[in-house]
């Protein structure tokens, strides 16, 4: 309902959605003209191949060129070529999103693809244990990055 109403301001141009129900947002984006984006990295192809326009990605810091095809491929009807994509990204999804907290990882992985000089963190974020950075070098390997 909030969405709803939301949509009815003409500030409100699009929504990021991380709330896990694609459903629900099928239903909102054929009761509204709001831009869709996926908040949530484990449903980018889902929300896409649905409609919605783009997303709001943790991962996307370290796979924004596989994303970007990822969203050209939709956009060009190329189904096949999206999933290989997202299946190709599934790793390091997983190590990012579902081994601890996703800015902690991320910051982790850049640290090691050598974008950033330092992984450290303000309080309350802590640094994960070595066998973190170990999943995250080998999600890493696994989507080619």
């Amino acid at each position: 309902d909030t969405i709803r109403e939301l949509a009815k301001v003409e500030a409100v141009k699009a929504v990021k959605d991380a709330k896990g129900d694609l459903f629900e947002a099928t239903r909102l984006q054929s009761e509204t003209d709001l831009l869709w984006f996926s908040g949530e990295d484990e449903l980018n192809l889902a929300h896409l191949a649905q409609g919605a326009s783009g997303v709001v990605s943790v991962v996307g810091h370290l796979a924004g060129n596989q994303y970007r095809e990822m969203i050209d491929a939709i956009d060009s009807g190329n189904l096949s070529q999206a999933r290989d994509i997202h299946r190709r990204l599934v790793p390091l999804v997983d190590a990012i999103m579902h081994t601890s907290q996703g800015a902690i990882q991320v910051k982790a992985a850049l640290k090691m693809q050598g974008v950033i000089e330092s992984d450290h963190l303000r309080m309350p974020l802590l640094q994960g244990p070595s066998s973190h950075k170990d999943r995250i070098s080998a999600a890493l390997e696994a989507a080619g990055l």
